[in-house]
């Protein structure tokens, strides 16, 4: 096989890869600079983009692979774990928010623990349908908390109802996490049974 082919058959892969690096670039980001909000946001977009992209790429060349997978749950979850951090080290976090993450940290290390036992099992750890409606609401929040620590560094004034809003996004988050749980549950023991 030849190079061209190599990366081609890869592609949704390394952009996977490239979305775990900047995943530590924003780890970085986030502890040690933490004032570099328009960093951290801009971080933020790119590995969201290549969470995006990936997943496009892969179905569209039909390149989806059980690898993919994991590295794609992998960056997920690194991801989170960074603006885990984030959140729980920036005073500038509003204490609602703060409230709505603490029990999601929880359930995110009991996806990650189960998310680990699968790979080590060689079983299909493929996000369902409650996970990728976790990640959808999450990466908003996410994405949106940077954002709005920048808009009131530049002085503009952000409503409390969009504090609200993400308080909500964040607990619904906490739903789906938990049925994405359940669900990897069930979709283990049946992988696991003898035909």
């Amino acid at each position: 096989m030849n190079y061209k082919n190599l990366i081609f058959h890869n592609l949704a892969n390394l952009i996977t890869l490239l979305g775990i690096i900047l995943a530590f670039v924003l780890l970085w980001e986030t502890v040690f600079h933490r004032n570099q909000m328009v960093v951290i946001f801009l971080l933020v977009l790119a590995v969201l983009l290549t969470d995006l992209a990936d997943g496009i790429v892969a179905r569209y060349f039909n390149i989806i692979s059980q690898l993919g997978a994991a590295l794609d749950r992998l960056r997920d979850k690194i991801f989170q774990f960074t603006m885990f951090v984030f959140f729980v080290l920036d005073p500038r976090i509003d204490p609602w928010l703060k409230l709505a993450i603490y029990p999601l940290i929880v359930v995110e290390i009991l996806l990650l623990t189960i998310w680990y036992l699968g790979v080590k099992k060689k079983l299909n750890v493929s996000a369902g349908i409650w996970g990728k409606a976790k990640m959808f609401l999450v990466s908003i929040g996410i994405l949106a908390c940077p954002a709005i620590i920048i808009a009131k560094e530049w002085g503009l004034g952000v409503p409390f109802f969009m504090v609200q809003v993400l308080f909500v996004f964040f607990l619904l988050s906490l739903c789906f996490g938990i049925m994405s749980f359940i669900k990897h549950l069930e979709k283990y023991r049946n992988q696991l049974q003898p035909l």
